[in-house]
This record gives structure tokens, sequence and C-alpha cells, in this order.
């Protein structure tokens, strides 16, 4: 695991050097398995979910903002749907 990390961590270095910002993305089974080490490393983390609404039959998309450094961030789940045109919020 450390190998992994540790390639992580130069892309996200050599990134940050130049001024680029970098986006990594992570399925659930590997946030967990890396223990989320990637939380620790990124300047922000967004979660995007996907549950059955039993009630509706549909599924629902969800999404949360658990970590943007430097702001003020809301607890709040969103939902959205995605849309020819985008991901449209709901």
């Amino acid at each position: 695991m450390g190998e992994v990390l540790n390639k992580f961590d130069d892309i996200y270095s050599i990134l940050a050097r130049y001024g680029y910002t970098s986006l990594f993305l992570m399925d659930d089974r590997d946030h967990h398995q890396y223990r989320g080490f990637a939380d620790y490393l990124v300047f922000g983390k967004i979660g995007l979910k996907r549950e059955e609404d039993a009630a509706n039959e549909k599924m629902l998309h969800l999404l949360t903002v658990t970590k943007m450094r430097r702001m003020a961030i809301s607890s709040e789940t969103l939902f959205f749907e995605f849309t020819p045109s985008g991901i449209k919020g709901i």
C-alpha cells in the first residue's frame, strides 16, 4: 500500500509545484482499501453516490461536499440528475 500512496503523493506534489490542480477519482472500494488516505492529501472531497428510493422505485443521485479547505461548507446532501445538457440539481 505504501508504494501506491507514494505515487499519489508524488503526482500531487509535482502538479502543485507548477500550480496545477489535481483531480483523483476513486470508488468506495479503493477508498476503503487505502483507508481514506486521499482525504488527507486533497484540497477538497466531493462524493457522488446512488441510492435506491424504495418509496418511489427510483434511483437517487446524491452529492456531498465533505471537505473543502478554507471554505465553509454545508453538510447538506444535494440531489441531482443527469440530463443531456449536464448535471442538474433537483
